[in-house]
């Protein structure tokens, strides 16, 4: 559904690997400011090998600073609460309607998300097909 905005993104199977592209993402930008960085983060909560909130907390014990977004199908105020908690910067239950992807993107890309660009905009973790947005 990103690709419906022309962005570019790296998806990711696991946390784990949304860790490794984000931390190798970090360590360019330490040796080169010019380096291209994520602007947005999608993270499915419920993945293998490390879920989404293990992931952001992550993430954020290792200082990165990106915004994030946590997907779920579960719309439990307890799971939105210990998203956010953790440190996701919003909290959306799948599947993510198109209008609301278009505001979230328009809210934290600095950027005409319309444009056309090598350069990844957004990493989206999926651990299933509930992640395609509908609208």
């Amino acid at each position: 559904m990103l690709t419906y905005f022309n962005l570019e993104y790296d998806e990711a199977e696991n946390g784990v690997e949304a860790l490794k592209l984000l931390r190798k993402r970090r360590d360019e930008q330490k040796e080169s400011s010019s380096a291209p960085r994520y602007g947005l983060v999608f993270m499915d909560l419920s993945m293998p090998v490390m879920d989404g909130y293990d992931a952001i907390e992550a993430l954020r014990q290792d200082d990165i600073d990106v915004p994030v977004i946590a997907l779920t199908a579960n719309a439990l105020t307890r799971e939105r609460n210990r998203a956010l908690s953790l440190g996701a910067d919003e909290f959306h239950t799948k599947p993510i309607l198109r209008n609301d992807l278009h505001t979230i993107c328009a809210r934290y890309l600095d950027k005409d998300y319309r444009s056309d660009s090598s350069t990844p905009d957004a990493l989206e973790t999926d651990s299933s097909s509930e992640t395609d947005a509908k609208g």
